[in-house]
């Protein structure tokens, strides 16, 4: 198995083997194109004291399994403030893209606080067991979702929110890891998973965006994914969750979804015996 998201090809990106999702293995899992788009983004965020505060995402078209092309631009350059846009194309058609603001940050700035609306402590990602999302027969085969190492911090309970600290066990290029915000871009995706999983039946969903805030890098390899909401309503979905590492919480990633019928990996995938 492979142990990267892409390698680089004569100018394009051709994602490897475990890149794809569960719906079509002809497709990518909306984790690997969301890290190349942060990927694009902050190489526009060459000034050190500048950081990229907010990354939204569209996945407005299927992501193929093939190469691809990546694109930037600079929106606006200002002294504290700056907007880059990002486009990944496959056979010159637009798939996917992303809008990413840089922000200066201020030396003199008072010592950073964070308050929250879930108040419940977050154990440490080593005191967690491994537990998967997906069942056994299919954990460690070449799919995005089923490389990923998980551990569930909270059992499937209807109505309930759940907490899951996950790491994204690949490098982003054969030479080169992941950076922090590549990282937070990878496992953003779940936040609708993440969200379903409490409710009963489950609805299974595909996304059309990620939108990721944060106030600072993330740290480590583990990120815990923090359901902090979530509704449907018509086929439409919202999801809203805490992004935390071992120093706490470090942002918010939040979701569109469609219903969606269950992928091919998961029609048989039902709540999870605790």
């Amino acid at each position: 198995m492979t142990a990267f998201l892409f390698s680089r090809e004569g100018g394009k990106y051709v994602p490897a083997r475990m890149s794809r999702g569960p719906w079509d293995p002809k497709l990518l899992h909306g984790g690997p194109p969301a890290a190349l788009l942060a990927h694009a983004i902050e190489g526009e965020c060459a000034d050190p004291d500048m950081r990229v505060a907010r990354l939204t995402i569209d996945l407005f078209r299927p992501v193929p399994y093939a190469p691809l092309e990546l694109k930037t631009r600079v929106v606006r350059e200002g002294k504290r403030i700056k907007l880059a846009d990002a486009w990944i194309l496959a056979d010159g058609v637009e798939v996917a893209r992303a809008s990413g603001l840089m922000l200066r940050c201020a030396p003199d700035a008072p010592e950073g606080s964070v308050t929250s609306a879930s108040r419940r402590p977050i154990p440490r990602w080593q005191d967690v067991p491994l537990k998967h999302f997906v069942r056994p027969e299919i954990e460690g085969t070449e799919f995005y979702h089923a490389r990923m190492e998980v551990r569930r911090v909270d059992p499937e309970r209807p109505g309930e929110p759940m907490a899951v600290w996950m790491r994204v066990a690949a490098a982003l290029f054969p030479d080169r890891p992941l950076t922090p915000l590549e990282r937070a871009a990878g496992v953003s995706d779940f936040a609708s998973a993440i969200g379903m999983m409490s409710r009963h039946p489950r609805l299974h969903s595909i996304n059309a965006d990620i939108s990721i805030v944060l106030h600072r890098p993330a740290e480590g390899e583990w990120i815990c994914v923090e359901s902090a909401g979530r509704g449907d309503q018509d086929g439409i979905i919202s999801s809203s969750t805490h992004l935390h590492d071992s120093r706490g919480m470090f942002g918010h990633a939040m979701i569109c979804g469609m219903a969606q019928p269950p992928a091919p990996q998961m029609q048989d995938h039902g709540p999870a015996e605790e």
